[in-house]
């Protein structure tokens, strides 16, 4: 009913009357590997980058919003800081016909991809909420492995993750806020937990306390250190990182729980606790019309002041 992700940004792209600018992305060199597409909002730039990764559970497709929010963004740094700024979006594979690391895969291999093209990694700044900012979790422990395929010759300039939906075990123990916000949120925790049940079981599990604290001592960790050991070395990935989750979202706590991981292994993660927000929520501004809400600003200004390398 939704359609796919390319027919929805061709039909935003003709109705703002901008070039439609597709280009494939191989994911290795099996030719059974599935492509991804990058999907530029706009004229083709590498001097400035923008890649966002929208969400939607690994099951709905992109949405007419997110482009209009990133063409805002766009906008914004032109008019507000004189920046051309290219904005790609991954136009990456859903379920059920690809499960996980295919999304990973993609995005990897679009990152390669800007490097390759002549973008630097300082000038790349990466997006994504809901899944897509799962995705992007992910990517950031698989670029600070020693046998990344990704060989960065400085740090990505920064990861904004708009409610990242972590961990992806709805089934299991639930945090507070899953009940406390229940009825507050936009996304149900009955919808989570449907979801969930579509795509989970291909991602891999968290450890439960007892084996945390049982592979922590088994590889001669602390007890307290295992949470965050996952993000460990992620300061050579990425300069800095952003994260927003309203507080009336269902995963609230899970996300508080992952901004805590990563302040233990980076001194840069700036974490934005949105009152009365909902999942999404700079996106339902925009479609109420509210092109310049105070979250929207913060958003905007956060990636002038990376592409100006400030610090925030």
């Amino acid at each position: 009913m939704m359609g796919t992700s390319i027919q929805t940004y061709k039909d935003w792209a003709h109705a703002h009357e901008l070039p439609v600018t597709i280009e494939e992305v191989a994911t290795g060199t099996d030719t059974s590997s599935k492509k991804a597409r990058v999907l530029w909002i706009g004229p083709k730039k590498l001097n400035r980058v923008i890649l966002y990764l929208h969400g939607g559970a690994f099951l709905v497709p992109l949405q007419h919003v997110s482009i209009s929010f990133w063409r805002c963004v766009q906008l914004s740094l032109k008019e507000k800081s004189g920046m051309d700024t290219g904005v790609a979006i991954l136009d990456y594979s859903l379920y059920p016909g690809s499960p996980f690391p295919t999304q990973l895969l993609q995005a990897k291999a679009a990152v390669k991809y800007l490097i390759d093209s002549g973008a630097q990694p300082c000038n790349i700044q990466l997006a994504g909420d809901d899944s897509g900012a799962y995705i992007l979790l992910k990517l950031l422990t698989e670029l600070i492995r020693p046998n990344s395929s990704i060989r960065l010759a400085q740090p990505i300039g920064s990861v904004y993750l708009m409610s990242p939906w972590v961990p992806f075990n709805h089934d299991g123990d639930r945090s507070p806020s899953f009940s406390e916000n229940d009825n507050m949120d936009v996304i149900t925790t009955q919808t989570l937990a449907k979801w969930g049940r579509y795509t989970s079981r291909d991602f891999p599990k968290p450890p439960s306390p007892a084996q945390a604290v049982v592979e922590s001592v088994r590889k001669g960790r602390k007890r307290d250190s295992l949470p965050c050991h996952q993000f460990l070395g992620v300061a050579n990935a990425v300069q800095r990182v952003l994260i927003t989750v309203g507080k009336n979202e269902c995963l609230r706590d899970d996300v508080v729980r992952v901004v805590d991981q990563l302040r233990k292994n980076h001194p840069l993660v700036r974490f934005i606790l949105q009152g009365d927000g909902v999942h999404n929520d700079p996106y339902l501004d925009l479609l109420a019309g509210e092109r310049e809400g105070k979250l929207m600003v913060v958003i905007m200004n956060w990636f002038a002041e990376v592409f100006r390398n400030e610090i925030v």
